[in-house]
């Protein structure tokens, strides 16, 4: 899928360096968003996280494939914020497994593993998964973005 959102530098650079985010999908059942943290990695302007073939979030993206994802910081100081910064992420998910889309997959896990290193303790030394049939990578394609606290 092509990608029509720029990110600022400021913005890349603040993506790249935090570590964790929040992801929601919504429950095809009850319609309700569900909401998790997740560690991932922004490469080549598309972001990839991991998850098991059982996660909630695949369940509903079977229904529904757009996704929003959160990646903030605050800081307070004596009740002042010193740091009130975020990029909230509107992105269309495909769920990738190993065997049918192993280039995709690894260009995620390989990235993810390069920044979380406690990723290889489920990879062999090629950094395949040990697990191929249970790991999954998210590829998430930004479509629109809002962001706040970038001068």
């Amino acid at each position: 899928m092509k990608n029509n959102v720029t990110f600022s530098e400021a913005e890349k650079e603040f993506i790249t360096n935090l570590r964790v985010a929040r992801i929601s999908t919504i429950s095809p059942e009850d319609k309700y968003p569900h909401i998790v943290p997740i560690c991932y990695i922004f490469h080549d302007g598309i972001f990839y996280t991991s998850l098991g073939k059982n996660s909630r979030r695949i369940k509903n993206l079977s229904k529904r494939s757009e996704v929003s994802l959160l990646i903030d910081e605050y800081k307070e100081e004596n009740r002042n914020w010193i740091v009130l910064k975020g990029v909230l992420v509107k992105v269309k998910a495909i769920v990738l497994n190993y065997t049918d889309n192993i280039e995709q997959f690894m260009k995620g896990w390989g990235n993810l593993i390069e920044k979380y290193p406690q990723y290889k303790a489920w990879a062999h030394n090629d950094l395949t998964p040990t697990d191929p049939d249970r790991r999954r990578i998210m590829q998430l394609s930004p479509i629109e973005k809002i962001s706040w606290g970038f001068s």
